[in-house]
């Protein structure tokens, strides 16, 4: 497969422009992709026999399997095994504590002779997309901070008498460089969640345009 994974959005454009009999050239500077992988890809393509209208009309998955095989009926047998597991993953990865590390290890012990860390990451990741309305959000440096308590709680524990205190954890993100920030606080009250929102802006260094809670009590204020 090429060195760089297309997003389907990518792939879909590179098809209608080579439609249009647009340039390599062309291609590479608009969807900013070397000519190397705009090549690459178009022989994935080319060698299916189809032409550009009928790899147009092509669903998601037959694409996907084109440009890991090269022709829609011989993907590999790794392949062929990771297809009928994905679906299984994707429904494990909406369980608590299921994280997409844990799905890896499963599937090396169950397949040893499968697929590496970068691919299975690389093919769940396009299977997921595949399965909801997938659209690139682009966020700008300093514009939003997203702030929200974690679902599982963690406990401060008494060393002296091991008794446990529930404590809320508070995370927050930067939407542009993904940096992240947590600390631990007895509740969610406004007051914990204010200050626990400036403790974050002074690790950031700095304040956002926007801060942007996801349906958290602590940070609406009712009249």
């Amino acid at each position: 497969m090429a060195n760089q994974a297309l997003s389907m959005i990518k792939l879909r454009t590179l098809i209608r422009y080579k439609q249009e009999g647009r340039k390599h050239q062309f291609i590479g500077q608009s969807l900013g992709l070397s000519r190397t992988t705009v090549v690459k890809y178009v022989q994935y393509l080319e060698g299916s026999g189809l032409d550009w209208a009928a790899l147009s009309k092509l669903d998601d998955h037959s694409l996907l399997t084109l440009c890991r095989s090269g022709h829609t009926d011989k993907a590999d047998d790794r392949w062929a095994r990771l297809c009928q597991l994905l679906p299984h993953y994707e429904k494990e990865l909406q369980r608590p504590h299921v994280t997409r590390q844990t799905l890896l290890e499963e599937y090396r012990q169950a397949y040893p002779e499968g697929y590496g860390k970068t691919q299975f990451f690389q093919y769940l990741r396009e299977h997921l997309r595949l399965g909801q309305a997938y659209q690139p959000i682009e966020h700008k440096a300093g514009e939003k901070l997203f702030v929200d308590y974690a679902g599982d709680h963690l406990y401060l524990t008494d060393r002296d008498t091991g008794e446990q205190t529930k404590v809320e954890v508070f995370v927050a993100s930067l939407g542009c460089s993904g940096l992240i920030y947590a600390e631990a606080s007895m509740g969610q009250t406004l007051a914990e969640f204010s200050l626990s929102v400036c403790h974050a802006f002074e690790y950031i260094g700095g304040v956002t345009a926007c801060l942007v809670p996801d349906n958290l009590k602590s940070a609406v204020h009712g009249h």
